[in-house]
């Protein structure tokens, strides 16, 4: 069974990526080669996790290329990605996100408001 995306598809990933799921975590590969992990931005929105890549090769004549990316994959609901890592090696950046314990992410309490107004029709006497 597929761990869904909070919208409730399949994880959404580039098509070169590898995601492989442990009891206790998530761990996607995306192969990046020339790229340095300085050229490299990841950032994460609720369960979206977007890569930006931007680097300029060395001079060649006159050229100077120029190379940007953006990737993004969205991570199964049952994953934190509050506490998502990320490395990088060889070319390959590596993300783990650990998956909750029970498999849905915490409960979180809400407080409820409560809004004091003067009732201008008591008189107070």
């Amino acid at each position: 069974m597929v761990a869904l995306t909070p919208s409730g598809r399949a994880p959404a990933l580039p098509c070169d990526a590898l995601l492989t799921a442990t009891p206790g975590e998530y761990v996607s590969h995306l192969p990046l080669p020339g790229f340095r992990a300085d050229d490299l931005d990841v950032e994460v929105v609720d369960h979206t996790v977007t890569v930006r890549g931007d680097r300029t090769r060395a001079d060649v004549g006159e050229f100077r290329p120029h190379d940007r990316l953006e990737e993004w994959l969205e991570l199964p609901c049952d994953s934190d990605p509050d506490a998502l890592t990320a490395s990088y090696e060889r070319g390959r950046l590596e993300l783990q996100a650990p998956r909750f314990r029970d498999g849905c992410p915490p409960a979180r309490r809400v407080a409820i408001r409560r809004t004091f107004a003067l009732n201008p029709d008591a008189s107070g006497v």
